[in-house]
């Protein structure tokens, strides 16, 4: 629970014990230098097992186990030119041959992105000045809330390259916007990063 309930709860409980309630902020302070307690963000998880024996999760370990072969399989390709790879093996991967893409989809916001709003007190020739010396504060500027906001969809991609003097750049894709359409293979320029 955060500290506003825990703070309700502890009157509750100092009230039917004849004492005067406390406030916020000394529930607060506690926490903050309580070695008994300790205050964090709330971290996410995703959904779904994390048994590590299901079908999924052992496909999974195959297939990063396979991919990681066909890496050092490429990178002995790119040391030894004659390196043979066993008939029916799978093939070396290029880091310099793969480029990954993956979403980013942002909430649309109307107005200021920010949750957090300052004004500043400033007098008619736009100095900044207090109250009492003749200044104003900026008036506040609120965003919009609507009840189902739209989402503005991108792909971003990146990928390593190999220059011809044998050194590695970093690249990243010309980013496309996907918002109201359907993702499908596409060639992409390539710049540096």
């Amino acid at each position: 629970m955060g500290i506003t309930h825990a703070t309700i709860l502890l009157n509750d409980i100092m009230k039917t014990q004849g004492k005067d309630p406390v406030c916020w902020k000394t529930v607060h302070n506690f926490v903050k230098k309580s070695d008994v307690l300790k205050s964090s963000r709330r971290e996410t998880k995703k959904s779904g097992s994390t048994n590590p024996d299901t079908i999924w999760a052992r496909a999974r370990l195959a297939i990063s186990k396979q991919f990681l072969a066909q890496i050092e399989l490429g990178k002995k390709r790119d040391i030894d030119k004659n390196h043979q790879v066993e008939p029916g093996a799978p093939g070396p991967i290029y880091l310099d041959g793969i480029a990954w893409w993956d979403e980013n989809h942002k909430k649309v916001i109307l107005g200021h992105t920010s949750k957090t709003e300052y004004q500043v007190c400033r007098d008619s020739e736009g100095r900044i000045a207090s109250e009492d010396n003749g200044g104003t504060f900026t008036p506040k500027m609120p965003r919009t809330a609507v009840k189902f906001p739209g989402e503005a969809r991108c792909c971003l991609g990146c990928a390593v390259i190999k220059k011809p003097d044998d050194t590695y750049e970093g690249v990243k894709a010309e980013p496309f916007c996907y918002t109201g359409r359907k993702v499908s293979n596409r060639i992409v320029h390539l710049h540096s990063i």
